[in-house]
């Protein structure tokens, strides 16, 4: 469900590890792969996009992406919660702290609940985009 580079998203992810990583913050080599963990029932497909190099992490669930989480550091997070029940259980995942703490996070709702996305945005999600362009087939 989350297909090709989608320009917005990349730019918005590109600002967000820019901004989340502070200047006395170590950060690998600028040219260095950006390490994405994407959560979606479908992997992304990010290769021909010209704002890589990346490194695709996939999870399928919440509980998957908990333990990702924990076993290596990323530089972003990719959301993709198609439903209301997936964009509350996001407003409740324990991890999120954990996620937002160490990398940008974005998530990808169509017609999100406002005191939903308010919450994600206070925890420290960086955005709840909709679904435009090729992020949704």
């Amino acid at each position: 469900r989350l297909p090709s580079g989608d320009d917005r998203f990349l730019t918005l992810a590109r600002r967000a590890v820019r901004r989340h990583h502070e200047p006395d913050r170590p950060r690998p080599l600028m040219n260095a792969p950006i390490q994405i963990l994407c959560i979606s029932a479908q992997p992304a497909d990010l290769w021909g996009s010209p704002y890589g190099p990346f490194v695709l992490h996939q999870a399928a669930s919440l509980d998957e992406a908990a333990r990702d989480l924990q076993s290596r550091p990323h530089d972003a997070v990719l959301i993709d919660a198609p439903t209301p029940a997936a964009l509350s259980a996001l407003a409740g995942w324990p991890a999120l702290l954990h996620a937002v703490l160490d990398a940008a996070v974005v998530v990808v709702s169509p017609e999100p609940d406002v005191g939903v996305v308010l919450a994600l945005l206070q925890s420290g999600v960086q955005d709840v985009l909709p679904p435009t362009g090729s992020l949704r087939a």
